[in-house]
């Protein structure tokens, strides 16, 4: 995915499982759960494929958190901002998360924590 808007989704913005994906150069906004989860699958999360250069998304306003690694899943995450998600506190309050997972946080992300605190 590259030079995508997805936005106001009713659970993830974008859900990966049991595959592969490379999200680019996206704005992922104000779904309802994660903005990226990845579940038993592998995905480069702002990071170019041909060169490994960074190609940053934006990940914001997201009800539960910015990126979620689950369950075997891995990532190689770079470039990115990703900032104001856990607008629904019940759902969770992060910029990354990593559970039964693993990832590479490369660098350049620029995390900033929700605006909305219980």
């Amino acid at each position: 995915m590259d030079n995508c808007i997805i936005q106001n989704n009713g659970r993830h913005g974008i859900y990966i499982e049991g595959g592969s994906a490379m999200v680019t150069n996206s704005n992922i906004s104000s779904n309802i759960s994660t903005g990226i989860k990845v579940v038993s699958g592998s995905a480069k999360i702002g990071i170019n494929a041909l060169n490994n250069q960074y190609a940053g998304n934006t990940i914001s306003n997201n009800g539960a958190g910015g990126i979620q690694i689950v369950f075997s899943g891995s990532a190689i995450i770079g470039g990115n901002v990703i900032s104001g998600n856990g607008t629904v506190p019940e759902l969770g309050q992060f910029g990354i998360a990593v559970m039964y997972a693993s990832a590479d946080i490369v660098g350049y992300n620029s995390i900033i924590a929700p605006s909305v605190f219980l």
